[in-house]
C-alpha cells in the first residue's frame, strides 16, 4: 500500500523516464541527421571523386551563402567540374580539378591564362572551414577582394551544419527546455 506521497513520486519518475527516453531519441536522430549530412561533405572534400567533390563544394557553398549552379554541361567534361557561385552580385566560377585542389575564377574577368586572376584553394581548407561554420573564410576564398562587398548580402538562411546555436555558441538542445 502506497501513500499519495509515494505514488506521486512514483508516477513522476515514470514521466520522466520516458521525456528522457524521448529526448534521447530525438537527440540520436538529430545525431544521426548531421552525421550524414557531414559525412557526404567530408567524403566529398577529402576523398571523393570528381563529381562528389562537386557535389560537396556545392554544400560548402550554399552553407556559406552562395547560390550554386551546376555548370558542367556549359563548359564541357574535358574541363572537369564545375560549380557557379554567386553572392550578392558576385558571380566566380570555381572548377575542381583531379588533385583535390578548387579553382576560383571570375568568368566576367577570366584572363586567357588564368594566371593573374585565379585563386586556388584546397578541397580541405573548405572543409576545415565548414566544419566550424566559418562562412567568413569561404566567402574571402571564393570572393577575394569581392568579400567585403558582398559580406552585406543576404546571411545563410539554412546553413548545413551547426545549426541552431544559441547565443553561446553551443547547440540549443544543451539549454534546459520549459525550466527542466
Amino acid at each position: 500500500m502506497e501513500t499519495d506521497a509515494e505514488a506521486a513520486a512514483r508516477q513522476a519518475l515514470t514521466e520522466m523516464e520516458q521525456r528522457h527516453a524521448d529526448e534521447r531519441a530525438r537527440l540520436e536522430g538529430e545525431l544521426r541527421a548531421a552525421r550524414a549530412a557531414a559525412d557526404a561533405v567530408r567524403r566529398g572534400l577529402l576523398c571523393g571523386t570528381d563529381a562528389e567533390v562537386a557535389e560537396a563544394v556545392s554544400i560548402v557553398l550554399a552553407s556559406a551563402g552562395f547560390a550554386t549552379e551546376d555548370v558542367d554541361d556549359e563548359l564541357g567534361e574535358a574541363r572537369g567540374p564545375a560549380v557557379l557561385a554567386t553572392r550578392g552580385g558576385h558571380r566566380r566560377l570555381v572548377e575542381i580539378s583531379s588533385t583535390g585542389v578548387v579553382l576560383v575564377v571570375d568568368p566576367d574577368h577570366r584572363p586567357p591564362e588564368r594566371d593573374d586572376e585565379l585563386s586556388v584553394v584546397a578541397a580541405r581548407a573548405l572543409f576545415d572551414w565548414w566544419r566550424v561554420a566559418d562562412w567568413g573564410s569561404i566567402r574571402a576564398a571564393v570572393l577575394g577582394e569581392d568579400a567585403a562587398a558582398a559580406a552585406s548580402a543576404a546571411a545563410p538562411t539554412s546553413p548545413t551544419f551547426p545549426e541552431d546555436q544559441g547565443p553561446s555558441g553551443w547547440r540549443s538542445w544543451l539549454r534546459p527546455r520549459n525550466g527542466r
